[in-house]
């Protein structure tokens, strides 16, 4: 009975079809129970739009353990060539977020910036979207981080052996 089922032109479609559309139950049961645990967990919240559209938004406490987790997984990108650009960041955060300032500096020296003060600081690889992101999770206004791109440092051979350029 197969042999005469697998002579038709359309055995193996429909087969196919069969087997995806099985997958895709599957998989669907499998979101819709990992979207009840983030609910359960309070991370996501479910808004109803009408029409029985749903849509799934994170809570604060979600997007607070999606930036926690991006953070921990962070670092700055060296490119295989040095575009002979230094990357400038001097921050004055106010004493009032000393906590912001002290986790901000911290993160600095993971991503392994040349300190040239306590909070001027160099980069020899783009990485202002990383300090915009940083400002965001702390909680720092971006206004108390200047950003500068510059040709030119006093003592570049220390950076460059710093930065093994």
């Amino acid at each position: 009975m197969f042999t005469i089922a697998a002579t038709s032109p359309y055995f193996l479609h429909r087969l196919v079809k069969a087997y995806f559309r099985e997958q895709s139950i599957a998989f669907r049961r499998r979101a819709a129970q990992r979207l009840r645990e983030l609910s359960e967990r309070k991370l996501t919240e479910f808004k109803e739009l009408g029409g029985g559209t749903v849509r799934v938004v994170l809570t604060h406490q979600g997007k607070r353990l999606v930036r926690q987790y991006n953070l921990d997984e962070m670092s700055i990108t060296r490119p295989k060539r040095w575009d002979r650009q230094w990357r400038l960041i001097v921050y004055d955060i106010p004493h009032s977020a000393k906590k912001a300032r002290d986790a901000f500096r911290m993160k600095l020296k993971e991503f392994n910036l040349y300190p040239l003060q306590k909070s001027v600081w160099v980069s020899a690889y783009e990485c202002l979207p990383e300090l915009e992101f940083l400002a965001s999770v702390f909680d720092i206004d971006f206004r108390h981080i200047l950003y500068f791109t510059v040709p030119r440092l006093p003592g570049e051979e220390k950076l460059k052996q710093w930065f093994e350029l």
